[in-house]
């Protein structure tokens, strides 16, 4: 290498080094303004950081080594001096040992900025008048990181905080027209719920939840919001006055849609169902692929493990059932039929009215009669939630009825409350009610309810439900352990999992 290409080298070298001092002496100051260099620098500099410096001064001390040596071993052929020629000996092997640290180096490095890089770097689009950074977790790519900006230049981009903005941004690109917003309000967890209008709809009431500073996503209800607001239409015009509920979830979004359904009326049932989900059908939002929901249908006068179907509505790519499975009235006729058996026992071509036994009121029993003679006997519902209660429940300083319902199956009616829900304060029921042995045989499982309630006229009933907690009770070692999940098809913990074999 010339002197000249020396030159250049360094020259190289010291334009790298200055880029960085610049780039990480700006970053903090402009950091401290919410201004952030664009992803293209980031990753420029961790390259250069990383990767680009660190192998230009090996290299270059890798040359200085190998011509070093060069010189050394003229030299001591000239002179003889046997010491100069085993010191370009060991500048050479210096400058090997140099080479295969760096070729380690650059492949660890490549291999490291591999699984690493959509955790470290943004990926940057345009949301109309935003932009928007995403970037996932480590080693966790449903878990993403969403920030939004403005300001938006070739080097630096601005953080933008006003929620109002960046919904109505997100819900209009999502639903390709105009959205805005009519409420917006935050909890006391930072978490905003907002409600808002598309454009061409100004009748659907859309609920919107999530946090911009936190995980920067969004979701909505507009799925089942639409889909009760066709239901509601449609009892409307055909005079149909059976009990349909909205369920509200924790997030405050339309997240269920109950319709009650009796023995003495299977008939009627069928097809108002039937109707309901075909004029669903009918609205050209749900002809589109990806969007469908379904509606539950409860056999009796509350929702409990075994009383109800889901049926669907909408085309989903993930379902192999026929879309227009559920508006047949005979097969409808045959999975109700099938859920009546199941919830009444009764036997083909008999059809009894249970409403009145399904609404009679829990037999309420003390807790010395229970508990008495199955403290120790773990293998009963009884003796398994009385052990579940003194290690999870006592500490929360409620006290509990034992009841039954009216199949004969135990429950726990915990203390009664208050609670703000959408705005408004309900009167709530707690209850945890045992739901079958494990599938490994090894322990009784509960599930943990809130009940939100509703009155109407002089009948009390429930408005809403929501699943607090699974626990698993060991009947052999008395041990209780938490599922940490609060729906049926989420997965619960490791120690869930082992220990009930679910």
């Amino acid at each position: 290498m010339n002197k000249k290409l020396k030159k250049i080298y360094i020259a190289i070298i010291s334009i790298l080094v200055i880029f960085l001092l610049l780039k990480y002496s700006l970053g903090n100051m402009l950091e401290s303004h919410d201004i952030y260099f664009r992803t293209w620098i980031e990753i420029l500099a961790a390259e250069t950081t990383w990767l680009v410096l660190p192998v230009m001064i090996a290299l270059l001390i890798m040359y200085l080594l190998i011509v070093k040596s060069n010189e050394a071993r003229k030299q001591g052929n000239e002179e003889g001096n046997k010491s100069k020629k085993y010191a370009a000996i060991f500048k050479i092997i210096g400058a090997c040992i140099i080479g295969f640290l760096l070729s380690f180096y650059i492949l660890f490095m490549l291999f490291l900025h591999l699984i690493m890089f959509e955790s470290s770097f943004e990926k940057e689009e345009k949301l109309g008048d935003l932009l928007v950074g995403t970037s996932c977790y480590f080693l966790e790519s449903s878990m993403q990181k969403t920030n939004y900006y403005i300001n938006e230049n070739v080097c630096t981009k601005q953080l933008y905080h006003d929620q109002k903005k960046i919904i109505e941004t997100v819900m209009s690109e999502r639903y390709q027209e105009k959205f805005t917003l009519t409420k917006m309000e935050e909890d006391s967890s930072g978490y905003t719920h907002a409600y808002g209008r598309l454009e061409s709809m100004p009748e659907l009431d859309i609920r919107i939840y999530g946090n911009a500073d936190l995980y920067g996503y969004y979701t909505d209800d507009r799925i089942m919001a639409q889909a009760y607001m066709r239901i509601k239409e449609y009892c409307e015009r055909n005079d149909i006055r059976r009990k349909i509920l909205p369920v509200y979830g924790d997030s405050d979004l339309l997240s269920e849609i109950e319709v009650y359904c009796f023995d003495s009326e299977l008939e009627a049932c069928v097809e108002e169902v039937s109707g309901i989900i075909g004029y669903i059908w009918k609205d050209s939002y749900f002809q589109k692929e990806g969007n469908c929901g379904s509606i539950t249908v409860i056999w009796g006068a509350k929702k409990e493990q075994n009383n109800y179907r889901q049926l669907a509505f909408g085309r989903s790519k993930l379902s192999d059932i026929d879309w227009d499975y559920y508006i047949d009235e005979g097969k409808i006729y045959e999975l109700f039929y099938e859920l009546m058996q199941e919830n009444t026992g009764i036997e083909e071509g008999i059809l009894e009215d249970t409403e009145e036994s399904e609404e009679a009121p829990a037999q309420e029993i003390t807790e010395e009669d229970i508990f008495d003679n199955s403290k120790e006997d773990l293998s009963t519902p009884e003796g398994a939630f009385n052990q579940l209660y003194q290690v999870m429940l006592a500490s929360k300083g409620e006290s509990f009825t034992p009841c039954y319902n009216a199949k004969g199956n135990f429950y726990a009616l915990l203390e009664s409350g208050e609670e703000e829900l959408g705005g408004e304060l309900r009167e709530t029921r707690h209850t945890v009610v045992y739901d079958r042995e494990s599938k490994n045989g090894m322990c009784q499982l509960f599930v943990e309810y809130k009940d939100y309630m509703q009155t109407v006229g002089n009948e009390t009933s429930v408005y809403s439900t929501v699943i607090m907690e699974f626990y698993a009770v060991n009947m052999k070692t008395g041990e209780v352990s938490a599922a940490g999940k609060t729906a049926w098809d989420q997965v619960g913990s490791r120690e869930y999992r082992e220990m009930s074999g679910e």
